[in-house]
């Protein structure tokens, strides 16, 4: 027998016209499925006329923000965290190489200790030269120009806090 049809009978929206409503009716008679099906959707179909709406319990706003302001927290420790690890990661992934490459180059802990004196040898005799080139400049350069400079320097570093505290504080929204 075709149930479908009958369920369809059933569940629709459109009156019946009196030919499918006494067919509908000898089904429900005969066919114990169909007839609890039609009886479930008569109970259940009063509760879709009106629906009855909640509302919220009380302090439900302020208990959303917290739980929200508490999931934006933890979620920036986490990406805290990763920056963290990834940083001290990729710090220790650096030695790692910097070791192994040092212990490639150099056949002896004697060589290595002698190249590392030549190149602190030759930093020191290049920090030298530098004071010797400022010695040389402080005198050629009026006072005027060495405040001006230092005012520039000053703006430049107020110019990059402000920009490094304003991309900080870009996805930011205070609530």
């Amino acid at each position: 027998m075709n149930h479908q049809l009958f369920e369809d009978l059933i569940f629709t929206q459109d009156a019946l016209t009196q030919e499918q409503a006494l067919a509908l009716q000898e089904h429900l008679q005969s066919c114990e499925t169909c007839s609890a099906l039609a009886s479930a959707w008569r109970q259940v179909t009063p509760m879709f006329a009106a629906p009855v709406m909640l509302e919220p319990s009380p302090g439900f706003v302020s208990r959303w923000q917290q739980t929200l302001e508490m999931d934006r927290e933890r979620s920036q420790r986490r990406q805290s965290l990763v920056m963290f690890a990834l940083g001290i990661g990729l710090a220790s992934i650096f030695l790692v190489l910097l070791a192994i490459g040092v212990l490639y180059t150099f056949n002896s802990p004697l060589e290595w200790f002698l190249t590392l004196t030549s190149r602190l040898a030759t930093l020191f005799f290049l920090a030298d030269a530098f004071r010797d080139s400022f010695v040389i400049l402080r005198t050629a350069l009026p006072v005027s120009w060495w405040i001006s400079g230092g005012l520039a320097v000053v703006a430049l570093c107020i110019l990059w806090i402000f920009s490094l505290q304003k991309l900080a504080t870009a996805g930011r929204t205070s609530s």
